[in-house]
């Protein structure tokens, strides 16, 4: 390797046992293709990725890494909710290692002026880095310590293929993840894309997108599951509509899921063409089932669409998801009931209750601070996970104090779908149930486990696996020694 060419260490921080997924960070195999174009050698270290590969053997912490691999730059992709892991990163490097670190990730679309108290990030990247990459590892490009670089959104057509042979352990990979475009032009009150995608729409080549999905499965056979992630996939009806009939002639024999559906875009041709290309699943943003507080939303949809497309769904045989938001504007106790009512009547397969989030620069933002107490967003995560771990919401209302927020999110969690089927979970479940007075919900939720086989199997199932998973890591950390 010349001197002019670096090595590049991406790291994508992670929470134990609260952010395990089955994807790899696209934005890194996106700026690993244009180093490794350029000459330069690169390494994605995707933490949340490695979380939910079962091989031990593999499984080695940022440290390891930077002895191993020696990077003379290391990026990280900050997210809001991973703060406390990002700064507790920053201070372990500063101990082991001294190199330029580059920092980016949506987390600045909202906190543009952050880690500035850190004297040993040299970059932070604001907006989409394929622009400026390069020009950082050029020599000389630090006018001070950390430089901020507003970085333009990126022209679709120079948007690159994801090189997934830069990550690390992507012998595990079975997902590929793919954007066919960037932006949302929608202007939902809770939302923060525009900030970090914009509200243009920059749409890619479909024939291009196929080429690099065929490209991908080719090169790693062990994917099996394609992954849409666009901030808006269904912007253009007949656009998505095209790729789907494509995708069932030329990528056979895979299971396709598509992230951000909006109900009103969904009807039978679609969900026809959906099936045929290997979909798996829909998953609806319904955000509340009361009248009013969905009105506040701005959706530009109706709760009336998103029953008739969960209906839909049901009869195309298709999982059928749902998102919802506690606590928007005008939210109260009793009208959360609403969305548990509507979530029920809709029978979906699985819910994400979220607990709002009043990111700056959105409308929810500004209900928040006249309305209510927002406290600091850095580090909250939106959803309680199959643990019965979830962390105290961020704001809060007169109509609707945190202890009834607490009480709605598990309520919702309990009496609409399985997410918290955990054996371990359940003894804190039921002290959570007796300390907000909600067993009438647990119970619910008990009969409603033992009245099916398949989820009662589930259920000792996940014992079986994290009885094991224990036992494993005790018997690996043994013959390591």
């Amino acid at each position: 390797m010349s001197k002019t060419n670096k090595r590049v260490l991406f790291i994508n921080p992670t929470k134990k046992r609260r952010t395990e997924t089955d994807r790899v960070h696209l934005g890194f195999c996106l700026l690993g293709s244009i180093l490794s174009d350029a000459g330069h050698e690169t390494r994605v270290l995707d933490l949340s990725f490695l979380q939910h590969v079962t091989d031990a053997a593999i499984i080695k912490d940022a440290q390891w890494h930077v002895q191993d691999f020696r990077p003379d730059v290391i990026g990280i992709s900050v997210f809001s909710f991973l703060h406390r892991e990002t700064v507790v990163l920053l201070r372990e490097l500063e101990t082991i290692w001294n190199g330029t670190v580059l920092l980016g990730g949506p987390h600045f679309a909202v906190f543009p002026e952050d880690f500035r108290e850190f004297p040993n990030v040299d970059y932070v990247v604001r907006g989409e880095a394929e622009n400026v990459i390069l020009d950082i590892l050029q020599p000389n490009t630090l006018t001070s310590n950390p430089t901020y670089i507003d970085a333009k959104p990126t022209n679709p057509d120079r948007i690159p293929r994801a090189d997934l042979s830069v990550v690390y352990g992507n012998q595990h990979m079975t997902v590929f993840q793919i954007q066919l475009s960037r932006g949302c032009n929608y202007q939902c009150s809770f939302c923060s894309v525009h900030r970090v995608a914009g509200r243009q729409i920059r749409s890619r080549r479909i024939e291009e997108c196929l080429e690099e999905i065929i490209a991908a499965r080719s090169e790693f056979p062990a994917i099996s599951n394609i992954v849409i992630t666009d901030d808006c996939p269904g912007y253009d009806s007949l656009r998505l509509k095209q790729f789907l009939r494509l995708m069932a002639q030329s990528c056979q024999g895979v299971r396709l899921y598509i992230d951000n559906m909006r109900a009103d875009i969904v009807d039978e041709e679609l969900l026809e063409l959906y099936v045929a290309a290997g979909g798996e699943n829909i998953c609806l943003g319904a955000e509340s089932g009361h009248p009013e507080v969905f009105k506040k939303v701005h959706k530009g949809e109706s709760l009336e669409k998103i029953r008739a497309a969960a209906g839909l769904v049901k009869k195309h045989n298709l999982l059928l998801g749902l998102c919802f938001i506690i606590g928007l504007p005008g939210d109260t106790p009793e009208r959360h009931y609403h969305s548990v009512r509507f979530a029920r009547s809709l029978e979906p397969d699985y819910c994400y209750w979220n607990m709002v989030v009043p990111w700056p620069g959105t409308a929810v933002y500004k209900w928040y601070e006249e309305n209510g107490t927002v406290e600091d967003q850095r580090n909250f995560t939106t959803l309680v996970n199959d643990r019965a771990q979830f962390d105290s919401p961020i704001c809060d209302s007169r109509e609707f104090p945190k202890r009834e927020l607490i009480r709605a999110w598990l309520i919702a969690n309990m009496e609409t779908h399985d997410l918290l089927v955990n054996p371990i979970a359940l003894p804190k479940i039921m002290y959570l149930s007796i300390k907000y007075r909600i067993l009438g919900s647990f119970l619910a939720y008990c009969i409603r486990l033992l009245r099916s086989p398949s989820k009662f199997m589930a259920f000792i199932n996940r014992g079986i696996q994290i009885r094991w998973g224990k036992i494993r890591s005790i018997l690996q950390g043994v013959s390591n020694k």
